[in-house]
């Protein structure tokens, strides 16, 4: 039942969040049916070789990658730390120049601890990619499994791109809600989240838009009515609205007139204030939209990496080079 459910994990995993054709799925699947070996199954995966035009290494690493997952969904093998993996290979190297001998890989698998080897090859055959993998016992080299299947190749790019690429990538997502908050939930398939960083934002950067104009408008007529003021032409105009009024004109009387002249100056300069203060309010909403737009894309970033990067690029070593062969 285990089994079962494990399997059907992958089968979930690649066609929804990987996109991968069902074949990957029914390579593993085969692959972990022959090893019919009773007893305790610890097992070191190591990345598959690349043969041929157009094959890269990161399609061997991508594949291991679905390996890697299908053996732990199993329920059936316990898999070698990448450290430990990472540490034996880089040991081996040392020891050797050129090319891994024949036993350097069953030389890995018991300096780990583990009683199998997974090793494939991703090969080009006419333009599309044929997957080989097989189980290899580290005590004898004897292969306990051995299965093969042929993808085309656009499905296995994509994949590719989808577990190793930039969208697994902390940084491509940050960068992206740097430059437009919401864009990096988009960009990793969170639309909900993305749609509401985007919709609040614009909303915030269009009202502080609206305050920072009111501002001016207010700005501007308060400092005319300053400059007014401060000219001689107050004075007159106050001597006219007496005269006007005919009330005495008199030092007393034009006080009276330049105190209600200073009261409106304080009301303008109130308006400014108060419209200055709403652009800085909406400036900092926008700001604190925009810095927990950051944070939501860093917390996806790095959940999409967990996610697509589950062994060998859980760290930030190199990708294994390992070229091994084997006689039988």
């Amino acid at each position: 039942m285990k089994f079962k459910l494990g399997l059907f994990f992958v089968c979930i995993l690649s066609s929804f969040v990987f996109s991968l054709d069902q074949e990957l799925t029914s390579l593993f699947n085969d692959l972990i049916k022959g090893d019919t070996v009773k007893g305790a199954k610890v097992v070191a995966v190591m990345p598959f070789k690349c043969a041929g035009k157009g094959v890269t290494e990161d399609n061997g690493r991508s594949v291991a990658e679905f390996g890697v997952v299908a053996l732990q969904a199993s329920g059936q093998y316990t898999l070698v730390e990448r450290t430990e993996l990472l540490k034996a290979v880089q040991e081996i190297q040392l020891a050797q120049t050129g090319l891994m001998s024949d036993s350097a890989g069953l030389q890995i698998g018991r300096m780990v601890s583990a009683n199998r080897l997974v090793l494939g090859t991703v090969s080009d055959i006419f333009g599309k990619r044929m997957i080989s993998a097989r189980i290899v016992k580290t005590e004898t080299g004897e292969v306990l499994s051995s299965a093969s299947v042929t993808v085309p190749e656009k499905d296995l790019a994509q994949f590719t791109k989808k577990l190793l690429g930039e969208k697994g990538q902390v940084s491509a997502t940050l960068f992206r809600s740097a430059l437009v908050p919401g864009w990096g939930q988009l960009y990793t398939d969170h639309p909900v989240k993305g749609g509401i960083f985007l919709t609040v934002f614009c909303a915030t950067a269009g009202y502080l838009a609206y305050c920072i104009n009111a501002a001016s408008q207010a700005r501007n007529e308060s400092d005319t009515y300053n400059n007014y003021l401060n000219s001689p032409e107050w004075q007159q105009d106050a001597i006219d609205t007496l005269t006007a009024l005919q009330v005495g004109i008199d030092d007393a009387a034009i006080q009276r007139v330049a105190g209600f002249y200073k009261l409106k100056q304080d009301s303008l300069y109130q308006v400014y204030s108060d419209k200055f203060d709403n652009a800085l309010i909406a400036g900092l909403i926008m700001g604190g939209v925009w810095a927990l737009n950051l944070a939501d894309a860093a917390l996806i970033g790095v959940r999409e990496k967990r996610d697509f990067n589950l062994y060998f690029s859980s760290t930030p070593c190199e990708p294994i080079h390992v070229q091994l062969t084997f006689r039988f």
